[in-house]
């Protein structure tokens, strides 16, 4: 908890250096061996909440999830990690083998790699990810990378609207409305993001 509060006064998006991935790892590894596994998940999602752009807290919330076979939100924490820290994806294996699983059990993660952040194919394939995995913020979040990094814009505007369906039919209108404005800035000429927006 003392770790938590720490993360909690970093001023908004502060990077993360060392001693505090140390400290975390630290206190996580004597969690686990210690057998206090629903402790650990507990604080890892908590530090996750609290510093958002923090890799090594998505990815073992997201082990930790998946060892309580909690499997949707583990892929969704897993693909967090990867998505802030790409090179994540190269020990994944390693890591899902010391759980004994591999690739089967995170079908969506699977699904979404490789990822290379500057292909606009990949960001694709993450946003379609986290949509199945019911994630609309984060698959907005990535279907929005897609535009400048593609020519192609009709899967993403396909996608993107109904992820904005999603958000609406949950009540959560307003990021819905950001959502089609961001589209709005980026693609000028989609009509169906004016009217949505309009209806909104």
């Amino acid at each position: 908890e003392s770790l938590r509060n720490v993360f909690a006064l970093l001023p908004e998006n502060a990077a993360i250096d060392d001693r505090y991935r140390v400290g975390f790892l630290s206190i996580l590894s004597g969690l686990l061996e210690s057998h206090h596994h629903q402790e650990a998940s507990v604080i890892t999602h908590k530090i996750s909440e609290v510093v958002p752009q923090f890799p090594s807290a998505h990815l073992f919330g997201g082990l930790l999830s998946l060892r309580a076979g909690e499997t949707q939100q583990g892929q969704v924490s897993i693909l967090r990690a990867i998505r802030l820290d790409p090179r994540i994806q190269d020990s994944l294996d390693d890591r899902l083998s010391a759980l004994g699983l591999d690739r089967l059990a995170v079908p969506q993660v699977s699904r979404a790699l490789p990822f290379d952040p500057t292909s606009g194919i990949a960001w694709m394939q993450l946003a379609e990810a986290f949509s199945e995995l019911g994630a609309p913020i984060e698959a907005a979040e990535s279907g929005l990378e897609v535009y400048g990094r593609t020519t192609e814009r009709a899967p993403v505007r396909v996608l993107l609207t109904n992820v904005c369906q999603k958000l609406a039919n949950t009540g959560r209108l307003d990021l819905a409305a950001i959502v089609f404005e961001q589209m709005i800035l980026l693609d000028p000429e989609y009509a169906i993001a004016h009217l949505n927006l309009g209806k909104i």
